[in-house]
């Protein structure tokens, strides 16, 4: 997922620092909010099977994701876990564990058009489907929050840009993770 937030022409850009996205944070935390990330979430053909996460457990953020493009339903999109923000109702389904549906969890998909947004808390169980299509899918993704709260879970300031890296080297770092999470 490549950090964005420095490049330009996003600084500019309406996904950037959007006044209707930091206006629903702010109702949502009841205090002042601000942008921490603008970003790309991709899933090329052929991934795999999904990896059902937080983004994280602790910080009061809110994820907005937005179609960049018009795509058809195998390309992979989002399945939430409704109701999954609040950890103590779905302690037993934590982590990577698909929903359990036995105890009432189930992924809803989330499609969307281009231009459509998704927003979920920080704290929502969600994964992204296989993509069956031949089709690259991206999806933009911002997080907005309290005013100096970050996503430091997967935004590590060590980590390369994506942008500087080859693809043998992309590939490597994608293994290394994948070995990490135990996928």
């Amino acid at each position: 997922m490549p950090q964005l937030i420095g490049v330009p022409e996003l600084r500019r850009s309406r996904w950037c620092d959007h006044p209707g996205l930091r206006g629903i944070a702010e109702s949502a935390f009841g205090r002042r909010c601000e942008q921490s990330v603008l970003g790309a979430l991709w899933n090329f053909p052929g991934s795999g099977p999904p990896v059902w996460h937080r983004d994280g457990f602790d910080n009061p953020l809110l994820v907005a994701v937005t179609a960049a493009c018009d795509y058809p339903q195998t390309v992979g999109f989002i399945h939430s876990q409704p109701m999954s923000h609040n950890g103590a109702r779905f302690s037993d389904s934590e982590g990577m564990k698909a929903p359990i549906t036995s105890k009432g969890e189930v992924g809803v998909p989330l499609p969307l058009r281009r231009g459509e947004t998704l927003l979920f808390f920080y704290t929502t169980k969600h994964a992204a489907t296989p993509n069956l299509s031949n089709l690259d899918r991206c999806l933009l993704y911002s997080v907005h929050g309290p005013v100096g709260v970050r996503d430091e879970h997967n935004h590590k300031d060590f980590l390369p840009s994506l942008f500087k890296l080859s693809k043998e080297e992309a590939k490597d770092l994608d293994a290394f993770y994948r070995h990490h999470l135990g996928i």
